[in-house]
């Protein structure tokens, strides 16, 4: 049997705390001192129900065995899942109750039964070697991540004359990432050249490097045609390069210019930007993420940083001499902002030769916007693309983990 109640503080009866047995010890002496048959026989009962007692409490949580499980440990805001919570007793002493008490409450988590996850959970009549199992469906709000792992066990004996507390941790985290809007991402394809610095467009392809020959197809350029192989087997044959270099991109967050106020914007430029990243990983780009994400082909390092940023902490921090000390302009640069501000302008400047691989998108206009002419676009312009697929969580579990 289960029931949901208030929080309770952990209490333990007068009679029996740590130091009453021995009054109790001294009443049972004295009764036999004065040859009391009522205070003789009230004593032996008090002596033995407190042994009882204290038996019972000290042992109420030993081989005590709480789990957690998540159905989907990772998904996006909007989405549901589900949380199944068991408890062993994995000893031959029964226990007349059990409290559960989650430590933590999962802000922005909607549970479907209407209760609230920090409601104290009792499990009445666990027996020895008994398990009890319950399951509650959860629907994540908001982005974060929710430590579902912390608990609060508390037993005692079947009176509840005593009791007893143990704090658990399960590590059991559910990442909940920004939600996925519609996004019309621009062709990477005519815009960058992978590892080469300049302007010019296009993926170059090493004509160094073949990975295979096979017969002419119509639409192949003639300057791909292997004229030897072509002559040896009588038949036109087409090279086929694969690229030196693979295709990247790098997203770069700066946080500076958000306030609390600005929550719901913040979010917003957050899920365009998990969308953008889920958009181009769908076109075989590796993405990164300037925070220390290298590109790669797994979204999950990515998404779990996107779960867990936040708006304040990192407002100081110069992202884009981050990113030219470390390499990451290798790769073009997706730079998110609130505004364009003098710094970048400067920097764009001072860095001629790889600034052409910078794309900054903007929130607010400012008057710094027009002095990088092509290089910076509001968000807006990546906003109202085509639909993404829904059930994103399901491809979270199978692709990116």
């Amino acid at each position: 049997m289960m029931e949901e109640q208030d929080k309770k503080p952990s209490q333990t009866s007068i009679l029996f705390e740590r130091y009453m047995i021995w009054g109790v010890l001294l009443l049972l002496i004295g009764a036999l001192w004065f040859q009391h048959v009522q205070l003789l026989v009230v004593s032996c009962f008090l002596m033995a129900l407190s042994l009882i007692i204290r038996y019972w409490k000290n042992e109420s949580l030993e081989r005590l065995k709480p789990q957690i499980e998540l159905d989907r440990s990772r998904i996006f805001a909007g989405e549901s899942f589900f949380l199944t919570c068991s408890l062993v007793n994995d000893k031959w002493l029964p226990l007349v109750w059990v409290e559960w008490e989650p430590l933590q409450r999962a802000e922005h988590v909607r549970w479907q039964d209407g209760a609230e996850h920090s409601a104290v959970i009792r499990l009445l009549w666990l027996m020895g070697y008994q398990e009890v199992k319950w399951r509650m469906e959860g629907q994540a709000l908001k982005r974060g991540v929710y430590p579902l792992g912390r608990i609060r066990l508390r037993s005692g004996d079947g009176f509840r004359f005593a009791e007893k507390e143990m704090d658990v941790e399960l590590m059991k985290d559910l990442y909940v990432y920004p939600s996925i809007v519609p996004v019309a991402v621009p062709s990477l394809s005519f815009v960058f050249q992978w590892g080469v610095r300049g302007t010019k467009g296009g993926i170059m392809e090493d004509p160094t490097q073949v990975s295979a020959i096979r017969e002419y197809q119509s639409g192949d350029e003639f300057r791909r045609v292997d004229w030897q192989s072509s002559a040896r087997t009588g038949k036109l044959q087409t090279k086929v390069f694969q690229s030196v270099v693979p295709r990247r991109l790098m997203l770069a967050i700066d946080t500076e210019g958000f306030d609390q106020a600005q929550d719901d914007v913040f979010e917003g430029m957050l899920s365009v930007i998990a969308s953008v990243a889920l958009a181009y990983h769908r076109q075989g780009i590796e993405v990164g993420h300037a925070s220390s994400i290298p590109p790669s082909g797994q979204l999950t390092p990515l998404l779990d940083d996107l779960a867990r940023l936040g708006p304040e902490g990192r407002g100081k921090e110069n992202l884009l001499e981050r990113l030219s000390l470390h390499g990451g302009l290798s790769a073009p640069v997706f730079y998110f902002c609130h505004n364009i501000r003098k710094e970048h302008v400067q920097w764009m400047q001072k860095h001629r030769k790889i600034a052409s691989h910078v794309l900054f998108y903007y929130l607010e206009p400012t008057e710094w916007s027009t002095w990088l002419k092509g290089q910076a676009k509001p968000i807006q312009q990546l906003q109202g693309g085509k639909a993404l697929e829904s059930k994103i969580g399901l491809e979270t579990n199978h692709h990116f983990i």
